[in-house]
């Protein structure tokens, strides 16, 4: 198994389905405890408030993906929905578009335009890129020292390899405002934060996780 591939994966489709005004879902930082799967899904479901779950399996082969998705509705226990994907590495895109249009419809929303637009739209074409930042938001959530400098790392490796990824400039500044609290001298890192925040604002001024992260930049400067 890839746990950065899970976890990546999960925070990614988590992005796509918080852009849905009818859908309330809950952000990857309260999952955390539960990516090992020993939880039963019904608890899981219960302890976090919500009427269905998401709940997957990814395993990497050389060239080759395989996960195994269900969503399950939380009152019975019952699945609404569940598929098995086969694909390429380089398709890790497809993968994402698949399982989060088939949640929508296994849920049967109606969604508007825009929300259909954002729902299908792609942060970045680099396959490497996307790696890069699925593997530095993994980083992040192990809220380690190594996790957090290996997260700048990814980060800024996304970034050289698509100077126009918003997210990945969210990421850093995440990263780097994490940071601040126990490896990097705040005065050194905020700054950097800030840079990295604003810049994916420049790119992409309706990106909610650039938003989020100028805030968490402001809030550890003490300008409230």
């Amino acid at each position: 198994t890839n746990d950065y591939l899970g976890v990546g994966l999960a925070d990614a489709v988590i992005t796509r389905l918080s852009n849905i005004g009818q859908l309330a879902v809950r952000p990857t930082s309260s999952i955390l405890k539960y990516a090992n799967g020993e939880s039963d899904l019904r608890t899981t479901g219960r302890n976090l408030g919500v009427e269905a779950i998401v709940d997957g399996s990814v395993q990497e082969t050389g060239e080759r993906l395989r996960l195994t998705v269900q969503l399950i509705r939380v009152a019975d226990g019952s699945s609404l929905w569940a598929e098995t994907f086969n694909e390429n590495t380089a398709d890790l895109f497809t993968v994402e578009d698949s399982i989060s249009q088939k949640i929508v419809q296994n849920l049967a929303l109606r969604l508007a335009v825009d929300e259909r637009q954002e729902l299908a739209r792609r942060p970045t074409l680099d396959v490497a890129a996307y790696r890069d930042y699925l593997q530095g938001r993994y980083s992040v959530f192990r809220f380690t020292r190594q996790g957090l400098d290996q997260a700048i790392q990814y980060f800024n490796q996304a970034i050289a390899r698509d100077s126009h990824y918003a997210l990945a400039y969210a990421g850093l500044a995440d990263a780097y405002t994490t940071a601040s609290d126990w490896i990097l001298r705040p005065r050194d890192a905020l700054p950097k934060a800030e840079s990295a925040s604003r810049r994916a604002l420049k790119l992409d001024d309706k990106l909610a996780e650039a938003h989020a992260s100028l805030a968490h930049v402001l809030m550890n400067e003490w300008r409230l």
